[in-house]
């Protein structure tokens, strides 16, 4: 599978994850951090991968409810991490927000350009939501 149907792949089950906790009566208005960190293959200059993280903070500020975008390198402290070159963190007013981010087709257009950038494509991304009660 390609990255780009890879990608759509994922999009389709975060929906399903989105129906199944409103389904559940779940609530919707805590803040969510959406946390990626992306193994980067060898050949991307730090440049690209600034180009695509900088484009992906232009567009989340047009989506309402985006409360914070931050991107970097990552600095492995721990040495727990080293595969995973950089990443960033989305901070969402409510989890509306990211679904707003998520279905979007620019969002769908940036996040198809980072997993050609990444080995395996979207496999070699990592995804945490985690929501913070306010």
């Amino acid at each position: 599978m390609g990255a780009t149907a890879a990608y759509a792949v994922g999009q389709l089950n975060v929906a399903k994850a989105i129906k199944y906790r409103r389904d559940k009566g779940h609530q919707m208005s805590n803040v969510i951090l959406h946390c990626v960190f992306c193994n980067f293959r060898k050949d991307v200059t730090a440049e690209q991968r600034t180009e695509v993280f900088e484009a992906l903070e232009t567009f989340s500020q047009t989506i309402d409810g985006v409360l914070g975008f931050d991107f970097g390198e990552n600095r492995n402290f721990e040495n727990k991490s080293p595969a995973f070159a950089g990443g960033f963190v989305i901070r969402f007013a409510n989890q509306h927000a990211l679904e707003a981010y998520a279905v979007h087709p620019t969002h769908q257009k940036l996040g198809a350009q980072l997993c050609t950038l990444c080995e395996g494509g979207g496999d070699g991304i990592v995804v945490y939501d985690i929501e913070k009660s306010q």
